[in-house]
C-alpha cells in the first residue's frame, strides 16, 4: 500500500519552486549586481573564480521560468540545477527535497517589521531598513570578512573603513534566523586605541550598513524561554551573560547607549515577571537603563551590584568585570534574584 510519503517522493511538482530562483540565490549568499550579473555558480569551469561576473540572471527565460546563463563557460540552469551545483547532488528528487526544506518548511522570508524599529539620530521615525533574514547555517558565509570589507570600503567613518575586526555578534529574529551582525573595530592612533561597533545586514544582494536599525540581541531565545530576562549594555556583555548567567535569558541592543530606547522592547514585556537591567557602571549606562525601564511594567535596574561585589570604583564595569573580580556566578545570580535592593 502506498502512503503519502511514498507518493510525495515519487511525484514532486517540478514547477512548484521554479519561480524561487532569485530567493534561492539570496539564501545561498550569491551576490547579484544591479544589472543582474553574477559570478557563475559553475566554479570548476572558471580558473579565476569568475571575477568578471560572466553569468546573468533572467527572471523569465524562453521557457517562461527564471534561469541563470553563463556567457563564459556556457552553463545554463534553473533552481534545481543551481541546487545540484551547490550541494553536489545530481539526483532531481534529492535536489527537490533540499529546496523543499528551504521554501516548503522554513518559509524563506523577510524579517517581520513589528520586531524592528528604525529611527534617525534626532529620534524621528524613518522607513524601516529592508533586509533579509537568513538561516544560521548560511550566516557565516553571507557575513564573511570579504563582504564586510567591501561594505566598509564605502564608509565615511575612518575607524570602520580602516580598523581591525576584533569581535562580532549575530542578531536573530523571532524565527531564529540571522538578521544582522555587530562588528567591533579597533584602530591604533597616537592617542590610544579607538573603538567602535557597526551593525551590518543583508538586503538579499549584498551586505549593507546604510540607514539605521535598532534590534534586540538574543531575541529568539527571549521569546521562547521561561527564564527571567536580564538586559545588558552591548552584545559582548550579553554573550558573556549567556555563558555565565545560565538561569537568565541574556539580551542586549545595538547602536550604543544613546539608542537604548529604540528597539521594540515591548515584545519582551512580561507583566507578571521582573525584567532585570544590568547597566555598565557609569552615568551613561544608568541613563540608558532608565530609557529601557520605561518600556516594562515590572523592572529592576541593578545599580548596587558593583558596590555589593566591591568594584564600584571601576568606571564602566560590566558583567565581565564582575566575573574577573572573583565573584562566584551563583552569588551574582543570587544577588540579582534576592539582592539587597529588595529591601531598599
Amino acid at each position: 500500500m502506498w502512503n503519502f510519503e511514498d507518493i510525495f517522493i515519487m511525484k514532486p511538482d517540478k514547477a512548484k519552486y521554479q519561480q524561487n530562483l532569485l530567493s534561492y540565490l539570496r539564501y545561498n549568499g550569491i551576490d547579484i549586481q544591479r544589472d543582474n550579473q553574477l559570478r557563475c555558480p559553475n566554479h570548476s569551469a572558471h580558473s579565476n573564480n569568475d571575477n568578471n561576473f560572466s553569468a546573468h540572471y533572467y527572471s523569465r527565460s524562453a521557457k517562461g521560468k527564471p534561469q541563470i546563463k553563463c556567457f563564459a563557460c556556457g552553463w545554463v540552469g534553473d533552481i534545481y540545477d543551481l541546487c545540484g551545483l551547490i550541494n553536489g547532488e545530481n539526483d532531481f528528487i534529492e535536489q527537490y527535497k533540499i529546496i523543499d526544506k528551504v521554501f516548503g518548511i522554513c518559509k524563506f522570508s523577510e524579517m517581520p517589521e513589528n520586531y524592528v524599529a528604525s529611527g534617525g539620530k534626532s529620534g524621528s521615525d524613518i522607513e524601516p531598513v529592508k533586509f533579509v533574514a537568513v538561516p544560521r547555517d548560511r550566516a557565516g558565509h553571507i557575513f564573511r570578512k570579504e563582504q564586510i570589507d567591501n561594505c566598509r570600503s564605502y564608509s565615511k567613518h575612518d575607524i570602520v573603513r580602516n580598523g581591525e575586526i576584533k569581535g562580532h555578534w549575530f542578531y536573530d529574529d523571532c524565527n531564529g534566523r540571522i538578521i544582522a551582525i555587530d562588528v567591533r573595530f579597533e584602530l591604533a592612533t597616537e592617542n590610544g586605541i579607538k573603538k567602535t561597533v557597526q551593525t551590518f545586514w543583508y538586503d538579499g544582494r549584498r551586505v549593507c550598513s546604510y540607514g539605521k536599525i535598532n534590534i534586540i540581541y538574543n531575541l529568539y531565545e527571549a521569546l521562547n524561554c521561561n527564564r527571567p530576562i536580564i538586559i545588558h549594555e552591548g552584545a559582548k556583555c550579553a554573550k558573556i551573560g549567556k555563558s555565565a548567567l545560565t538561569n537568565f535569558c541574556n539580551v542586549s541592543y545595538n547602536r550604543g547607549v544613546q539608542n537604548a530606547d529604540k528597539p521594540e522592547w515591548k515584545v519582551l514585556s512580561r507583566p507578571d515577571e521582573i525584567t532585570y537591567i544590568l547597566p555598565d557602571n557609569d552615568e551613561v549606562g544608568y541613563d540608558a537603563a532608565l530609557k529601557i525601564w520605561k518600556n516594562f511594567d515590572n523592572v529592576v535596574i541593578l545599580c548596587g551590584i558593583y558596590k555589593h561585589f566591591g568594584i564600584a570604583h571601576i568606571k564602566g564595569a560590566d558583567i565581565e568585570d564582575l566575573l574577573f573580580s572573583g565573584a562566584d556566578i551563583g552569588s551574582i545570580e543570587d544577588y540579582i534574584l534576592n539582592g539587597e535592593y529588595k529591601n531598599g
